[in-house]
């Protein structure tokens, strides 16, 4: 992006930590040392790429704002201790880690206001937005009144994610889009994307998320028997929502909403299977899942409910295929559940305006749920495929010549254009990255048929087409050979 702005002749600058922050999210999640961990960020920064106009972070640096270092920091230290019962933000333990962002969280903020006042910006581009420090450069640049736009890798990895005066959970611009082209008819090439893609999750063969669980697991039939309904619950963590406006509920907690819910569908805890998410088996950093998984299994015993451990090697997908309806917070499991014309629903807004999920926020706004939301299974399927091609294609930007070619590496392409960019500062309006429909129902009807045939191999076999004209960009130094390290990594821990 900075390379597409230099082009139009904008005078860029840049702000960096550089090692003059005495905590941050890396250093708390891996427990590790500033000596370790900081040069390894320094060498993967943007100090590697570029040669002139860095500003470091400062602590004597001086704003007229105040920042409250606590709830700057609160969804991190969530995220970073994977803390899901609302009793553990009130530990000692807790508390010691929100601690450790005192100064430093202030540090960001008025390094921040200060960079953007002596450089008299027009507007700024961040990462994330959300955790860590990001959250305190976006609250500086609230604060300044300066546009600002921040960027993450988007869920299928092709594209870059790009939110205009929000964070990356920001929905605002996501809502909008995905409900204006969940009604827009796919051509036969786009509703093939969608599907391939699918088909990938069914089969394990995803490559460009960041994350993908369940890949070994074994096939198994419904695990309780003679009973009348199939309902699959499938919890997914709350850390990294904690905080945000756009994601809030009337409920305390998940399970809270899980038991209106269940109340209120009139299910039976002999009818409910609650499958722990896979992620709780595994260590993140230094931190394990094991008390989430506690904490989630002391609801299932009090409620009589059968519950399948984080570490089980059933098949999630083959329970989701066995289920009657899918009951589930924001997990990505919408997307198969939804393929396979099955009855989702959502007690959070990230599937608000999809048309696949019934998602709702309050009791109030259960009955809208389920009037806005597809009944029929092929209609379910039809608004699952497009929701599919519009978080692929849609919201990302820049998805013909930004490629992954793993979780953590891309291929750059010639050809993209900086007035997209250029316009998203100016309006602070995202527009659709492919904005192309078809006139009718013929197209995507022919591969929804495909779609129930359930023949994922099908759709999976077909590549993309090799495109020339890749892009190079270097680091200084050399540094690109010190950090092929990182591909050794497990993704997602790179």
């Amino acid at each position: 992006m900075g390379d597409l702005l230099s082009q139009k002749k904008y005078h860029l600058e840049y702000l960096i930590c550089r090692a003059n922050l005495s905590h941050c999210y890396n250093l708390g999640l891996k427990k590790s040392s500033r000596l370790k961990e900081c040069p390894r960020c320094i060498t993967g920064g943007l100090a590697s790429y570029v040669d002139g106009g860095i500003t470091r972070l400062n602590k004597n640096s001086f704003s007229d704002g105040e920042i409250d270092f606590r709830t700057v920091a609160a969804s991190s230290v969530a995220t970073m201790q994977r803390i899901e019962d609302p009793s553990e933000r009130q530990t000692p333990r807790f508390e010691h880690a929100l601690g450790k962002y005192r100064g430093n969280i202030e540090t960001t903020y008025r390094s921040t206001r200060q960079w953007i006042r002596d450089k008299q910006l027009d507007a700024v581009l961040c990462f994330n937005g959300r955790i860590d420090h990001t959250a305190a450069v976006v609250k500086a640049c609230e604060d300044a009144g300066v546009t600002f736009v921040t960027h993450e890798r988007s869920q299928f990895g092709d594209g870059i994610q790009l939110v205009p005066n929000g964070n990356c959970l920001s929905l605002a611009s996501y809502s909008k889009m995905a409900a204006e082209y969940g009604n827009r008819p796919l051509a036969t090439d786009q509703a093939t994307v969608a599907a391939r893609i699918g088909s990938r999750r069914f089969l394990g063969s995803s490559s460009g998320e960041w994350r993908t669980y369940n890949n070994t697991a074994k096939s198994r039939s419904w695990p309780i028997s003679d009973t009348k309904r199939r309902i699959l619950i499938l919890p997914s963590s709350h850390g990294e929502i904690l905080g945000e406006k756009d994601w809030a509920t009337s409920w305390p907690t998940a399970v809270d909403a899980f038991e209106w819910l269940i109340a209120r569908l009139g299910i039976r805890p002999s009818e409910v299977v609650v499958r722990f998410h896979p992620v709780w088996a595994q260590r993140i950093g230094s931190v394990d899942g094991d008390h989430i998984s506690a904490y989630f299994e002391k609801w299932c015993r009090e409620k009589g409910y059968y519950f399948l451990p984080a570490n089980s090697d059933v098949s999630t997908l083959d329970l989701i295929a066995s289920a009657d309806d899918v009951l589930l917070t924001h997990s990505s499991a919408a997307l198969e559940a939804g393929l396979l014309g099955k009855s989702v629903y959502s007690v959070t807004p990230s599937y608000k305006t999809t048309g696949f999920v019934k998602s709702f926020v309050s009791p109030s706004d259960f009955e809208a749920a389920l009037a806005n939301a597809a009944q029929d299974g092929r209609e379910i399927i039809r608004r699952t495929l497009r929701h599919i091609y519009f978080v692929a294609r849609r919201y990302p930007q820049f998805c013909g010549t930004v490629q992954a070619v793993s979780p953590s590496q891309y291929n750059f392409f010639g050809g993209a254009s900086s007035e997209r960019l250029e316009r998203l500062i100016r309006t602070g309006e995202l527009l659709a990255d492919d904005a192309t429909f078809s006139s009718s129902l013929d197209e995507e009807n022919a591969v929804i048929s495909e779609i129930e045939t359930r023949n994922w191999s099908a759709f999976a076999e077909q590549r993309r087409e090799p495109q020339e004209g890749v892009l190079v960009r270097k680091r200084r130094y050399g540094l690109d050979n010190i950090l092929r390290w990182r591909e050794l990594l497990p993704a997602a821990d790179r």
